[in-house]
């Protein structure tokens, strides 16, 4: 590829297209590169489609408890509402009341009356999804299907063994 100067070729004028060239596939490949790198590192989040879909009575939540949700005075309850998106690091407890917690794989968490759960973990990566789920207190029943079942963990507290 040439450049042509009134009627002429310009003796640097290959070089210098040539260098463009080379520039813009060097800075294309480049960029392509990194935006997959930031697309791969954005696989590893914590979006998670899981929502209370079934709230009766008196179900709260608290947002980031960090430790035991039932002793820290950092933890601030609100009402929980129907719809509500669950998070990592969500406590939900039912005082006089049930809940029911639907997760994107169609599993569902039912809550009895004064039951405490923690969401500890909710994280996606590489499409693997991870759901870590501490019981701190009360009756829990897990609905998950077979196939789906890898990657779920239910702790209990040491207490409610005694």
């Amino acid at each position: 590829m040439a450049v042509l100067l009134s009627g002429a070729v310009h003796p640097k004028g290959l070089i210098m297209d040539s260098r463009i060239v080379f520039r813009s596939i060097f800075l294309t490949a480049l960029t392509f590169l990194l935006g997959g790198w930031v697309a791969a590192r954005a696989d590893a989040s914590h979006a998670r489609i899981i929502r209370l879909s079934l709230v009766q009575g008196d179900v709260r939540f608290a947002r980031d408890v960090h430790g035991d949700p039932l002793t820290s005075d950092k933890a601030t309850w609100e009402g929980a509402t129907l719809n509500l998106p669950i998070r990592q690091g969500y406590v939900l407890a039912t005082d006089h009341g049930r809940a029911e917690v639907e997760f994107e794989n169609g599993a569902v968490a039912f809550l009895a009356e004064n039951t405490v759960l923690e969401f500890y973990d909710l994280s996606l990566e590489d499409g693997a999804k991870t759901t870590r789920l501490v019981l701190r207190q009360g009756t829990a029943s897990f609905y998950v299907n077979g196939a789906q079942a890898f990657g779920w963990t239910i702790s209990m507290t040491a207490a409610l063994w005694m």
